[in-house]
């Protein structure tokens, strides 16, 4: 989960559940503040005293403050306040120290069950990414991270909260008539992530000369970063993908792990023109590039596509083999 800077309270004049979400996706990004999501088809309003909002419910710009933004699955997936501490992603707690952790897990047990019986109809192993708290977190922020976690059950839940031995296990009607999807995004998205890495392996040896072909794949990674979401996902996979070195090359940064700013930093100080054919139209509505984030790594909205549509998210179906 990336740091959020909230902005100032926008001026509208007539303040309504639809006009915050349009304002939030302007000012913030088009994004799930929890488990970043891109948010193409709807959006919804989530409280942090009230927890996710109704389209109907009466707000004012008192609110502002507490408001965030939440995909159709976190909304479905919030479950209720029952800690007393929580870690917000515009909490300064998050933009000092970013406890959570992007970690791939392989030979994840994944099941569809009957109701009834709880026999067991489909078995595989596959591979995930989890979310997880740095096991070197102070322990109150870890606390409050872990309870964020368990909210909005960013992992789904299905998951049976076993880092050492995870399972994921399906009821059949879940599996068969749509169910949450977040976990299946965020791993293609570490794969498109793990892609882009391999190809900006290819361009290292072109460095010795100048930076005139890397320097126009960072825009591309860019354009796909923000296309794709799960950003926390995506600098997990560099950090993986890439050592000290080739992140130093890449990036001419200092041997440190690679943060979001790194890559906005290094697209806006460009002075290179794409081959005609290869440049890419922004979506209509496009606000341009995004400001640079500041130090702390803090997501900036991305290019603006049209809002999404604030109204009923429909199911999505998806089986797995």
């Amino acid at each position: 989960m990336q740091p959020i800077v909230r902005p100032a309270r926008p001026a509208i004049s007539a303040v309504s559940y639809t006009a915050l979400v349009k304002a939030l996706l302007s000012m913030v990004g088009t994004y799930c503040s929890f488990c970043e999501k891109r948010l193409i088809t709807s959006a919804y309003l989530f409280h942090k005293r009230a927890g996710v909002l109704q389209k109907d419910t009466t707000l004012s710009l008192d609110d502002w403050e507490f408001l965030l933004l939440v995909c159709g699955d976190c909304r479905d997936n919030f479950t209720a306040f029952n800690k007393s501490d929580y870690l917000w992603p515009d909490s300064p707690e998050l933009a000092r120290s970013n406890p959570f952790r992007y970690v791939r897990k392989d030979n994840v047990i994944f099941e569809v069950v009957n109701e009834a019986t709880r026999a067991i109809l489909q078995s595989s192993t596959q591979s995930f990414i989890f979310v997880e708290v740095a096991p070197d977190a102070d322990s109150r922020i870890s606390q409050a991270a872990q309870n964020t976690i368990e909210l909005f059950q960013l992992n789904s839940k299905y998951y049976n909260n076993d880092t050492q031995a995870p399972r994921i296990t399906l009821p059949s009607n879940d599996f068969y008539e749509g169910y949450d999807l977040r976990m299946d995004l965020r791993y293609d998205a570490y794969l498109r992530a793990m892609e882009a890495i391999e190809t900006l392996k290819l361009a290292l040896p072109t460095l010795q000369i100048s930076r005139a072909f890397m320097d126009p794949m960072l825009a591309q990674v860019k354009m796909l970063l923000e296309g794709t979401g799960f950003i926390s996902t995506w600098l997990a996979a560099f950090n993986e993908g890439l050592d000290a070195a080739g992140l130093a090359a890449i990036f001419a940064l200092p041997h440190r792990s690679f943060s979001l700013a790194d890559l906005y930093s290094k697209v806006e100080e460009m002075d290179v023109e794409l081959p005609p054919e290869e440049e890419v139209e922004p979506p209509s509505g496009s606000g341009g590039t995004p400001p640079v984030p500041d130090d702390k790594g803090t997501p900036p909205p991305g290019q603006q596509t049209p809002p999404p549509d604030t109204g009923d998210e429909p199911p999505t179906k998806k089986q797995k083999t």
